[in-house]
């Protein structure tokens, strides 16, 4: 193999390591999201002279997020931030699992309670989108209130009214186990 090949081979293996570090940081992540956003929308301001609400939302939390990252690097914010964050970690398998639960209850309350027929002195059936059902679900977990389902729902249709029963018996279930796991 020539020199030329060596070099070409170096600088593509420096290439690669470089790359590689940057992939696994997390933190670079958010900050290409957050320049990456912020040049898409303001290419789409620049050729359509408006941008929706959401796409400016969107960025202006990436780049605060980013900003909120560049104070790591001082001492009296980088303790708390440091806190927060093996905090977040050490809880992340947990709001993962709740949000699989909150999303298999809210696929199994769409395809119950979406109906062909939207009645207009009806209640308003928040289970006909899977977001909502997934916004009412989550609503329904928090507070403990049930009336994203008992505005449309009587109390004869059993498989509800089990489904329902079911979803706050188990999500108390799995509230309780890390009591049980740490005594």
């Amino acid at each position: 193999m020539g020199y030329f090949w060596q070099k070409i081979l170096c600088m593509i293996w420096m290439i690669y390591l470089i790359f590689s570090a940057y992939v696994t940081s997390l933190w670079n992540y958010l900050d290409l999201g957050a320049i990456i956003s912020a040049i898409v929308t303001s290419i789409i301001w620049l050729i359509n002279g408006s941008v929706s609400i959401g796409a400016i939302t969107f960025t202006t939390l990436l780049l605060e997020l980013k900003f909120i990252n560049y104070l790591r690097s001082i001492s009296c914010f980088g303790i708390y931030l440091a806190m927060i964050l093996n905090t977040a970690d050490k809880v992340l398998a947990f709001i993962l699992l709740i949000g699989l639960i909150i999303l298999a209850f809210a696929h199994s309350l769409h395809l119950l309670l979406r109906s062909g027929i939207i009645l207009p002195d009806s209640g308003i059936n928040m289970f006909i989108q899977l977001g909502s059902a997934i916004l009412a679900a989550y609503y329904m977990m928090i507070t403990g209130d049930s009336t994203p389902v008992s505005s449309f729902v009587s109390n004869e249709d059993i498989i509800i009214m089990a489904l329902i029963m079911f979803f706050f018996i188990f999500y108390i279930n799995i509230l309780d186990e890390p009591i049980y796991w740490n005594s």
